[in-house]
């Protein structure tokens, strides 16, 4: 079942997959190591084909084929059960993570940090509780004015607690740099008279400050701080180029609040009833482009590309006056499969908290085949089409 979620392609290679999951079901040891690595072991062996490790699915399983997971107290007894682990995290992930904070103590929680003053920062620790040995995961928590030190229950959620938190102590660490470079750039409270409608000009300011700390300090490097040596060392390594990076993101920024004010002004006038369509695709492109928070949690190499997707959607309302309102529904209708998998999916990760990283790449996939479809003379960085993204979606899924 395991093999059935790989994309078409890598079954193509894989031959009989039938024949070969009985082989290397006859080839895993027992009890040893994650399902998955072992899976992929054993295809490597057997098949001589390297499987990436994301390339296989887990919920794309039949739900009778799945492990029944049993969830038990410290005592033992069994509390619920499910064959979806997220569906159990939904409902016992609270007292799950009371459990890990309380099984950590103090050595391993600690609150209103602003300096890395709590030595090594592990990758995993073991909870003895009760009977049983759980594995934590200790993460650095971003608090806005400071950060936590907190034991989470899994390597993803530890992992993306780190980022923010390791970028929130940097901030603090250079904070005063930081103000200083702001304080140069002139457009500052043009840009809060924009952003109003988005936030005050202090959420503005903590936006281009996270955006700037990410740039400078997360970025170019594959592992993040575990020591107070390795974060001093990045610290003092990349702070010369702390003003550089405040210019660069705050004339990115002026430029994405400028074109979100005119397509709101344009939006908010009186529509043609012909345009209602178009009108309210790109309302909601741009809800889901720019909002409060947005600018900081866009990966840089995307937010330089804001910019051109919401001058796009400008030229586009300019075309359904020149070019007719024909052509447009014509594009619209070309993505509309691809942009309604995608909403749906995107809001079954909302509900479900369930990660679905591949979700976010193909966003800015979609954001380019909308410039390559609606306006293509502002070109696009890399080849798109409705088949292109068509076959990304396949092996998404």
């Amino acid at each position: 079942a395991l093999l059935d979620t790989l994309p078409k392609a890598l079954r193509k290679d894989l031959g009989d997959t039938q024949a070969l999951a009985v082989k290397v079901a006859a080839s895993i040891p027992f009890g040893k190591g994650p399902l998955l690595d072992a899976v992929i072991n054993s295809v490597r062996t057997l098949a001589r084909i390297n499987i990436p490790r994301d390339a296989m699915r887990l919920d794309g399983v039949p739900r009778h084929l799945r492990f029944l997971i049993r969830v038990v107290d410290d005592k033992g007894e069994l509390v619920g059960s499910d064959r979806d682990l997220y569906t159990l995290l939904k409902e016992h992930g609270d007292r799950a993570r009371q459990s890990f904070v309380n099984a950590a103590g103090k050595t391993l929680s600690k609150d209103r940090i602003t300096d890395w003053n709590f030595g090594e920062l592990p990758e995993r620790v073991n909870l003895p509780q009760g009977k049983t040995i759980l594995a934590g995961y200790p993460a650095l928590v971003d608090r806005r004015t400071h950060a936590s030190l907190e034991v989470l229950e899994s390597p993803r959620a530890a992992a993306e607690a780190n980022r923010a938190g390791i970028r929130r102590l940097f901030i603090l660490a250079a904070r005063d740099e930081l103000d200083h470079a702001l304080r140069l750039v002139s457009e500052l409270n043009r840009m809060a008279t924009l952003y109003a409608t988005l936030g005050s000009a202090a959420e503005l300011k903590d936006e281009l400050t996270s955006i700037v700390a990410d740039r400078v300090f997360m970025s170019g490097a594959d592992t993040l701080p575990r020591n107070r040596e390795q974060f001093v060392a990045r610290l003092r390594d990349r702070w010369n180029t702390i003003r550089d990076a405040v210019f660069e993101a705050g004339d990115i920024v002026s430029k994405v609040l400028a074109l979100h004010q005119q397509l709101q002004f344009r939006l908010a006038g009186q529509v043609p009833p012909a345009w209602a369509a178009a009108a309210a695709d790109i309302r909601l492109q741009l809800v889901l482009l720019v909002h409060k928070g947005s600018l900081a949690a866009t990966p840089y190499e995307h937010l330089k590309d804001l910019p051109r997707y919401l001058q796009s959607a400008v030229v586009r309302l300019g075309k359904l006056q020149t070019s007719g309102v024909d052509r447009d529904a014509r594009f619209m209708g070309e993505m509309a499969s691809l942009w309604r998998n995608y909403l749906l999916r995107l809001d079954a990760r909302n509900k479900t908290g369930r990660p679905d990283p591949g979700l976010d790449d193909f966003k800015w996939l979609l954001e380019e085949l909308r410039v390559s479809l609606f306006t293509q003379e502002l070109g696009t960085p890399v080849p798109v089409s409705v088949k292109r993204l068509e076959r990304a979606w396949a092996e998404l899924v």
